[in-house]
């Protein structure tokens, strides 16, 4: 019975200092996030694992990235110790910062549990933002020519309207002519009354023949019907001739 009591308390005293040794190492592991690189698929994470930790020491890490703030958890088991492993997340579309966060085990001494990665680097960021640059002068450069070309159209078409005026005292009366009326189409055309020019009723197709005295601009020509019924025919050939 007393070497049943004495074993007993042997194994209680081997168990407690068993605990107490494992809470102490548990106390000292110090595991740290230290460095980080990239590649076109993967990011890895540099771990040291301290001489005081128990193997295999399961370990509990999340991350996140600058495209999604929502925490990503997952577990790795560490089977060495006094060493340096390497962590790998997958790369994610558009990403360029991931940040990696030791969730457990916390370290007792000052160690870094939390590293961002910059995968993008200087030159990503450079290039887009000179890109950004360049697409915003290119379209504000865009609209300034749209509206210089609006304007400018605008300015012909009202120096148009202002330069046109009625050509009438540019026509040479001498070599006027109007085939196929039944009118005297002289009152019609120089005459200061209003006056109608009709055509004739076998042949109803009325030709004018008009020189004038000088180079002119013809933008419009304006015909006017009197009241009732009026009916007007033309083709769209219209010959001009120096």
């Amino acid at each position: 019975m007393l070497v049943m009591i004495n074993f007993l308390l042997l194994y209680e005293i081997f168990i407690i200092v068993g605990q107490t040794n494992a809470f102490k190492q548990t106390k000292s592991c110090e595991t740290c996030i230290i460095d980080s690189f990239c590649t076109d698929d993967t990011i890895y994470f540099n771990i040291s694992i301290s001489n005081y930790c128990q193997i295999p020491l399961k370990t509990f890490f999340a991350y996140y990235t600058d495209v999604d703030s929502k925490l990503h958890y997952f577990n790795k088991i560490i089977n060495c110790i006094n060493c340096y492993i390497n962590i790998s997340i997958e790369s994610v579309h558009d990403a360029w910062d991931y940040t990696l966060r030791l969730e457990s085990p916390k370290p007792s001494k000052t160690c870094s549990t939390q590293h961002t990665a910059h995968c993008g680097g200087a030159v990503s960021y450079l290039i887009w933002f000179i890109t950004g640059v360049l697409s915003a002068l290119f379209i504000i450069l865009g609209i300034l020519l749209s509206c210089m070309k609006h304007e400018r159209n605008r300015k012909q078409s009202c120096s148009r309207n202002k330069k046109q005026t009625n050509l009438k005292p540019f026509i040479e009366e001498k070599d006027y002519m109007v085939l196929n009326t039944i009118d005297q189409w002289k009152n019609v055309i120089f005459g200061n009354e209003l006056n109608t020019l009709r055509s004739n009723i076998n042949n109803p197709e009325l030709i004018l023949h008009i020189t004038f005295s000088q180079f002119v601009n013809i933008y419009s020509i304006a015909i006017e019907a009197s009241e009732g019924e009026n009916k007007l025919f033309f083709d769209d050939f219209i010959a001009f001739s120096l």
